[in-house]
């Protein structure tokens, strides 16, 4: 009921948490289990099981990717999972840690290592006590994918050692911590895509588009969980920001220190939306649909995640998060490249709009970036590629010339701008398609060549109460499209 509440005012929202009950596949909750409940492996098992506990929003887009890959990342998650609950338990003595971090990579090969000397309140100490069932696992693992996964958790290691013993000072410190704990991810996966096949040889030497994916996931995080790190004594943000605006982090938290608080999170913001050109140019190179899928859905809810904190004084009072709805809408339409850069611009340009306060020092800066970052997104060439209909619901884009979308009769009475909302999200853009509505709307393309975003109409509940039950079921309307050339 929480969800529908703080939906209430957004019906498109509500919209997409309908079809994401109804249309979406249920995730599986424990892959290793068969359906007749059973597992062949209990290793297997618990890696699932730990994967599952320690994030649930990870844990469910990497249970949708091929099953070449799903045991690799899963493990490749669990695994650096371990890795950062040694970097993050404040209980443990200095050289304890920094041994132990620069050894986990030589541990995940040692059949029944485990780990018992975490703080008793360490909220995954249980991942590290029951280890050795995620090393037996590993073993049992294509030993191409152990290497890759052995190496990021070294240079991880290595490089979360160098700063237990050094703070986050310049923003060059910022970046190459950033990198370390996140942008290696990145680096990682790109290489288990290109092990796996599924993904061309390129992805394994992406490693400047890999570090921009993962750090503008990191980044985003640091910023919206100042206040947590803050209460548990731990900072992230660089002394070369925050020390323009305040002689020690704990000001940002008074009520009389606003102004400045605002504007130093807003600098933060803009540090992080530099990395979002790489994101939209590495992701416009997959070729995979659950490779897409995997890597498109954290990065939307990255920018709507950034855009939300972006001078939001509730960063400073409380954990702030998207609302579900929201999330929800983002991961249904996120099926491909350019409906992923349609949805940051739409968030660019929302962030344009909160940006509105002259008296803040980076007011002019901010509004550039943003005008650069969004420039470099629209004269970007077509993000076009050979496997576009691998990524689209309807077999759009395997025709070279005009097509038509038939609906049945029947459909003739849905509200055209809930046709439309749902032609866009299963077709996405249509500019080499030149795609038109038959015997139901005459709704046309705009002059950029894309679906007009449904926002305005499909969020005024006057559209939609008139027709809830239409409405309800709209969406499934897409499951009977066909689709043929015009002669």
């Amino acid at each position: 009921m929480g969800a529908f509440m703080n939906s209430i005012s957004h019906p498109s929202e509500l919209f997409a948490m309908l079809e994401y009950k109804l249309v979406r596949p249920a995730a599986v909750e424990n892959p290793a289990v068969d359906a007749n409940g059973k597992t062949a492996s209990e290793a297997r098992f618990r890696s699932y099981d730990y994967l599952n506990r320690t994030s649930r929003s990870f844990a469910a887009v990497i249970k949708e990717l091929d099953e070449e890959l799903m045991d690799p990342v899963c493990l490749f998650y669990v695994i650096l999972r371990g890795l950062d609950t040694v970097e993050d338990d404040m209980t443990l003595p200095l050289d304890l840690k920094v041994a132990q971090l620069r050894s986990f990579h030589e541990d995940i090969y040692k059949e029944g290592w485990t780990f018992t000397k975490s703080g008793p309140n360490e909220k995954d100490r249980d991942l590290l006590v029951h280890f050795n069932y995620v090393i037996e696992h590993f073993l049992s693992i294509n030993p191409v994918y152990q290497t890759v996964i052995a190496d990021i958790t070294r240079r991880m290691g290595y490089g979360m050692a160098e700063f237990c013993t050094r703070r986050v000072a310049t923003v060059e410190d910022y970046n190459l911590y950033c990198h370390y704990v996140a942008g290696l991810v990145g680096v990682g996966l790109s290489k288990l895509f290109a092990a796996s096949k599924l993904e061309g040889e390129v992805f394994s030497q992406m490693d400047d588009l890999s570090n921009s994916m993962g750090l503008f996931l990191q980044k985003t995080n640091i910023i919206r969980d100042f206040l947590e790190d803050h209460l548990e004594g731990r900072l992230f943000w660089p002394r070369e920001i925050w020390s323009e605006y305040c002689n020690d982090p704990e000001e940002l938290c008074a009520d009389q220190n606003l102004d400045k608080a605002l504007a130093c999170l807003n600098h933060m913001c803009m540090n992080a939306l530099e990395h979002i050109p790489d994101a939209i140019e590495y992701m416009s190179r997959i070729r995979n649909q659950s490779v897409f899928n995997f890597c498109a859905i954290p990065q939307v809810m990255a920018i709507s995640t950034i855009t939300l904190v972006f001078n939001n004084p509730e960063v400073f009072k409380r954990n702030v998060k998207i609302r579900k709805g929201l999330a929800c809408k983002l991961i249904m339409e996120a099926q491909n490249v350019d409906v992923v850069r349609a949805i940051f611009l739409e968030f660019l340009n929302e962030m344009a709009r909160k940006n509105n306060n002259a008296r803040d020092p980076n007011y002019v800066r901010i509004s550039t970036l943003i005008a650069q970052v969004r420039w470099r997104l629209h004269t970007r060439p077509a993000l076009d590629s050979p496997a576009s209909s691998e990524r689209l619901r309807l077999p759009l884009g395997m025709l070279n010339t005009p097509a038509q979308v038939e609906l049945p009769t029947a459909w003739a009475r849905v509200p055209s701008y809930l046709l439309h909302h749902v032609l866009a999200r299963r077709c996405g853009p249509t500019s080499s398609l030149g795609l038109r509505l038959t015997d139901v709307t005459k709704t046309k393309l705009a002059p950029d060549g894309h679906w007009k975003r449904p926002a305005s109409g499909l969020d005024t509940w006057a559209n939609v109460l008139s027709s809830v039950a239409i409405g309800a079921t709209a969406f499934l309307a897409a499951r009977y499209i066909t689709v043929g050339e015009l002669l």
